[in-house]
């Protein structure tokens, strides 16, 4: 099944049972999955999609490559469905949107979803390429009705790029003005290849204009934008974006791609500048944290899910088969300027059994659950020093490690002794907060091959992925004798 001399995407159930068979056998022999965050069931997940609250369910989907690391060249991109009832326990359903349309021959990339009064649209990429490999992108719109069934329309909204852009144009993420018109930022790539985002605007999902760039006084930042999401908080506008090409500056923009936000003006169809030289700031410290997308929840909250990994980079579970996974879902709200995260207040419901530590048990090691939270509470922080191991071995010549220098009033994370290494040309340590005094409040999720850190009620944030053995389930603390410290540890109760 060939289109321009390049393998043709399949329908799912076109690809044999045997294929599907040998790469579930393959994915259980994995040490590294995870207990209750989200991983595709075979093959590669990456971008987060389609995230809405509709008909009394959250909808989310992921983009999906079932049989990348499969023997046969099987070549599918498309997105894998899943609903919940609150946000934290998911419910598996299968292929969402199929590549199967000569608009998605290479695939269905990434979108938004919006939930109307009796169906969920899905507005996402579709990619393209002649015989020459020209990229022609095309948006594409289908709906989902309350039976759950999805149908495109047959033709696409957008097809191809924008004049004075190249075909990197991906990425729609869809929004409704209060005079129920639509509007919709495009993720795109100037012709002198700089990023930027565009707006469209439909009066009904249909008949879509380029109404030109969101102004944010940034004209060289990196040279290309994914998955830009806007959205309203607090009276603010914000746009986030996965910004490709930033260079190392000092401790920022250390990973191959960022994320980051800028928080602004309300976008409107007569107004598309969301300030002059505003501040880029990075969502996300840690290691692996990329292409987010956010929605409301279904009592007005704004929630955020992203893909804790990043493109190009290899990872230990792509022997087994299968690569990728997301962040738990979090809360933002806006506090002085700055986008504060917090885990979404239903994980609380996950707690099992509960254990407090004092300092002095902390420093002799301590075995812990292999999916656990914990808390943190530390103060008299002057020129004192701490470390905290995480997932360590019993002699803790494995761990993950966070570390305060108390003269630099600095928190790093350092994972070069977590286990299987991956990303090391990127470096093996992350700042996570700095000119820090006083008072320090860790709040920490761990899985079988992740850490999430919140700290000082989301301020910052800090997701990664480690890879440990199986032996690597101790956590190990050093207080100078000036800190005061309390800390709380929940195993978390999952489904596998």
């Amino acid at each position: 099944m060939v289109v321009d001399n390049i393998e043709k995407y399949f329908r799912f159930s076109e690809i044999p049972d045997g294929i599907k068979e040998e790469a579930a056998q393959k994915v259980a022999l994995s040490p590294y999955r995870q207990k209750y965050h989200i991983e595709a069931p075979t093959g590669y997940l990456n971008d987060p999609n389609g995230f809405a609250f509709f008909n009394g369910q959250y909808h989310l989907f992921f983009q999906w490559s079932p049989y990348r690391y499969a023997k046969e060249n099987i070549w599918y991109q498309g997105w894998y469905h899943l609903v919940s009832d609150n946000l934290v326990d998911w419910q598996f359903l299968g292929p969402g949107i199929e590549p199967d349309s000569k608009f998605e021959t290479h695939g269905a990339y990434s979108g938004s979803g919006l939930a109307m009064t009796d169906e969920l649209l899905l507005f996402y990429t579709g990619n393209t390429r002649t015989a020459s490999g020209k990229r022609i992108p095309y948006q594409i719109i289908a709906k989902m009705n309350e039976s759950g069934e999805i149908i495109k329309r047959q033709l696409p909204e957008v097809i191809g790029n924008v004049a004075g852009y190249t075909d990197h144009f991906r990425d729609p993420k869809i929004w409704s003005t209060e005079n129920g018109e639509f509007l919709a930022v495009i993720g795109s790539q100037r012709n002198n290849l700089t990023g930027a985002a565009l707006v469209f605007h439909s009066k009904d999902t249909y008949d879509w204009q380029c109404l030109g760039e969101i102004e944010t006084g940034h004209k060289e930042l990196g040279y290309m934008w994914e998955c830009p999401d806007y959205f309203e908080l607090a009276g603010e506008g914000v746009l986030i974006i996965s910004p490709q090409g930033l260079q190392q500056e000092e401790e920022q923009y250390q990973n191959i791609y960022q994320t980051g936000y800028f928080i602004g003006n309300l976008l409107t169809k007569n107004q598309l500048t969301l300030g002059q030289n505003l501040t880029f700031t990075e969502l996300d410290l840690g290691f692996d944290f990329y292409a987010p997308q956010t929605t409301i929840a279904s009592d007005g909250r704004r929630i955020l899910i992203g893909w804790m990994g990043l493109p190009e980079l290899e990872y230990p579970t792509e022997k087994f088969g299968y690569c990728g996974t997301l962040t738990i879902p979090r809360e933002l709200s806006i506090d002085e300027g700055q986008l504060l995260q917090k885990p979404v207040r239903e994980m609380k419901a996950k707690r099992g059994l509960y254990t407090t530590f004092s300092n002095q048990e902390l420093a002799l090691g301590q075995k812990v659950s292999e999916a656990l939270e914990l808390q943190f509470k530390i103060s008299e922080l002057t020129q004192e020093n701490f470390s905290i191991d995480l997932c360590g071995n019993q002699d803790f010549s494995e761990y993950t490690r966070l570390y305060y220098d108390g003269k630099k009033a600095e928190l790093w994370l350092d994972r070069s002794q977590s286990g299987t290494v991956v990303g090391e040309n990127y470096g093996t340590k992350r700042l996570l907060k700095k000119n820090n005094r006083g008072e320090l409040s860790l709040h920490i999720f761990i899985d079988i091959s992740s850490i999430e850190i919140f700290i000082d009620g989301g301020t910052e944030v800090a997701s990664s992925r480690i890879f440990p053995t199986s032996q690597q389930r101790f956590i190990r603390g050093y207080f100078d004798k000036n800190v005061s410290v309390k800390i709380d540890s929940w195993d978390i109760q999952h489904n596998n």
